[in-house]
């Protein structure tokens, strides 16, 4: 007893070129169901196995069926379809294309009682036939044995060079069972963010924005990027974002309004939006777009920001940089002197100093130096339950 060995058939079109070869001899016709059983869900089709070693391009290629005695035939044309070696490709006689492969426009095309189909090159050439029933081999085939008959729902296939009828396998090797499989490839938004974004820079003054973008599937589906400014665009580029670019401060701007945008490879587009003031400062704050990831206050407990912001000091000279946080307020008023601390980051360490009140003494920052700064704040027990909000402003 011969054991039929499970198959299931993955079809996927991939965009990768391949190299067309015409290798005529190397393509068989492999099944044929003439008498489909329409309450089984079944149609017409012809299957064609590439036997060989190389891929074939099928543009070009027709399948014929035996001509009347007027001399008329049904002919289909491929459309391009790369075949590689071990594939096959089915040709149904009506309905729609799918997985396996393309559609015939006629319903029907096969003669039940009897009919041949011929697999004919692009210059012509019959490269295989196969007939059944009472139809006759063409001249070119002739002595060529015609098969019997199959009935209704079951198909003739090649199985170890020999013709047999059975189940109806297409898009399978005989004996095998499975199932088109339709996949939907979704292309995924990019993402743009501003990394950093001062708060406010001097007039006439350069000033940095960091961008970062990602998409999901991959860096290089980033087909371009662009930073508005006010709506006109002032850079952009191929592939992803730079990690800084450069702008400058209009001396007659009281804010800039930024905007950036990706591209993706798909046409998908995402975009960021940001604004810096215009103030005639010695010092540059920068917050991190994400806010600085405060958790929510509990009465008694404390949070600590996850993100610092970072404290510049644009002037020529060094500066004393004092800290005012005024008070926090919502549901109740709350004094944050004496409940806040202030972290001092400078390289691996950071150093919490407590915030005394308005004006609260930071240190030194030398002339174009930068400090990191973390905030972690001490809620009283009888906190009322509510939104809360502070002002932070520093000052030299």
């Amino acid at each position: 007893m011969r054991v039929a060995p499970l198959a299931l058939a993955l079809l996927l079109a991939l965009s990768v070129p391949v190299p067309a070869q015409t290798a005529s001899s190397d393509l068989r016709i492999v099944e044929l169901l003439p008498d489909p059983d329409a309450a089984a869900g079944q149609r017409e089709f012809v299957e064609i196995l590439n036997a060989g070693n190389a891929t074939v391009d099928l543009a070009g290629w027709k399948l014929r069926d035996a001509p009347t005695a007027s001399g008329s035939s049904n002919t289909f044309t491929f459309p391009t379809w790369r075949l590689a070696p071990g594939e096959r490709v089915v040709v149904w006689g009506g309905g729609a294309a799918d997985a396996y492969g393309p559609a015939w426009s006629n319903s029907a095309v096969w003669n039940n009682a009897g009919d041949g189909a011929t697999l004919l090159s692009p210059v012509g050439a019959s490269v295989d036939w196969v007939g059944y029933g009472s139809t006759t081999p063409p001249a070119d085939r002739a002595g060529a044995p015609v098969q019997a008959k199959p009935d209704k729902g079951r198909s003739l296939a090649l199985d170890a060079g020999l013709w047999a009828t059975g189940s109806p396998t297409p898009g399978l090797a005989t004996g095998g069972v499975g199932a088109p499989l339709t996949l939907q490839v979704a292309n995924a938004p990019p993402t743009v963010v501003f990394a950093s974004v001062p708060v406010s820079a001097r007039p006439g003054a350069a000033f940095e924005v960091a961008l970062a973008a990602a998409d999901p599937n991959g860096a290089a589906d980033l087909a371009s990027w662009s930073l508005q400014v006010d709506g006109v665009p002032t850079s952009s580029g191929n592939g992803a974002p730079p990690s800084s670019v450069s702008l400058l401060m209009p001396q007659n701007r009281t804010i800039l309004r930024l905007t950036a945008t990706v591209t993706d490879v798909g046409g998908l587009v995402a975009t960021s939006q940001a604004s810096v003031q215009s103030r005639w400062s010695d010092l540059e704050l920068s917050f991190p777009p994400s806010g600085l990831g405060l958790a929510d206050l509990m009465p008694g407990a404390t949070i600590t920001s996850q993100a610092p912001f970072r404290l510049h000091n644009a002037a020529s000279a060094p500066r004393l940089a004092l800290l005012d946080l005024g008070s926090l307020r919502g549901p109740a008023v709350v004094e944050l002197a004496g409940r806040v601390e202030v972290g001092l980051v400078r390289g691996n360490a950071t150093e919490w100093v407590p915030y005394r009140g308005p004006l609260t003494p930071l240190g030194i920052l030398p002339a174009g130096s930068d400090l990191d700064l973390l905030l972690r704040i001490h809620a009283p027990d009888a906190l009322p339950a509510g939104r809360y909000g502070a002002s932070l402003a520093v000052v030299a």
